[in-house]
């Protein structure tokens, strides 16, 4: 009975999603962001471990990836 009402509970839960545009990598994980209202929003990616746009030889190259992955659903 408890695994039933376990699996009832996944089966209904919805997790709420916003579609956002990025306007600007402050570092290596922070974003800022845009949401359907125009609110700019900072964003920081949690447990990655990217260079800060100051640190050479790869901040840059670095930031532009994570734009990338975050416009492909990575976040």
């Amino acid at each position: 009975m408890g695994k039933a009402l376990l699996v009832l509970l996944f089966a209904v839960t919805e997790v709420p999603c916003n579609a956002a545009e990025v306007l600007s990598i402050g570092d290596g994980d922070t974003l800022t962001v845009t949401e359907g209202s125009r609110r700019e929003i900072q964003v920081r990616l949690t447990r990655i471990d990217a260079p800060e746009t100051s640190q050479p030889p790869y901040g840059i190259t670095n930031s532009t990836t994570n734009i990338e992955e975050s416009s492909a659903g990575w976040f």
